[in-house]
């Protein structure tokens, strides 16, 4: 019979855990449902280490256009960050996926697929544009999430003053609804690359 110490067994019940199952009720007949991978957190309220981060971030460039910063740019920046309804990070290496459920007005019709792709090329463009990235690198493509019937996929590498970063967009309409999953990754790690891949492969949305 083959035996394991003590400490074996313990690192293999840790390496089975399986990623929490959580859902996300978005309104009376949309929810989410989705996988937070071990080592990563989920939550509803903006996290601090995202508000200190952009607000470093947009400081730093109000400083070198000469701007003054606003008092309140804290509150600014939550305030803003707040319009996501979902946030799955790992504080350890501060990637994170911001999820945005936005309802379109009610005279307003849902947009096409076309509608969808040209959202997807635009945020592609965007990122180009600022002022702080260089070296980009980036695709779109149609991508399958489950519970919709179609959604676009940005694929993004690029420099933020200088230090590497990793962006994922996925963009769809579901419901009444525009949905952004955007991630973003300092580290460029394979693991935290590889955690992202399982969750978006885990995510499904329920219309009813």
């Amino acid at each position: 019979m083959r035996r394991f110490s003590v400490v074996t067994l313990l690192m293999m019940c840790f390496w089975s855990l399986p990623a929490a199952a959580a859902s996300l009720q978005v309104s009376d007949g949309l929810h989410l449902e989705y996988m937070v991978p071990d080592g990563w957190q989920a939550t509803t309220k903006v996290p601090d280490f995202l508000v200190r981060q952009t607000v470093e971030h947009v400081s730093q460039h109000m400083r070198e256009e000469g701007k003054a910063i606003p008092v309140n740019l804290e509150n600014q920046v939550r305030a803003r960050l707040a319009n996501n309804e979902l946030f799955l990070f790992r504080e350890q290496t501060r990637a994170h996926l911001d999820i945005d459920f936005s309802p379109i007005e009610a005279n307003e019709n849902p947009p096409q697929r076309e509608s969808v792709a040209r959202s997807a090329y635009f945020a592609e463009q965007e990122l180009s544009a600022e002022p702080d990235v260089t070296e980009v690198e980036s695709s779109v493509k149609e991508f399958f999430l489950s519970g919709t019937e179609y959604a676009y996929r940005i694929d993004a590498t690029f420099k933020r003053d200088g230090e590497p970063r990793r962006f994922i967009g996925v963009i769809t309409f579901i419901e009444r609804h525009w949905l952004f999953l955007y991630y973003t990754e300092e580290t460029l790690s394979n693991s935290d690359l590889q955690d992202f891949e399982e969750l978006l492969k885990g995510l499904v949305i329920v219309a009813r």
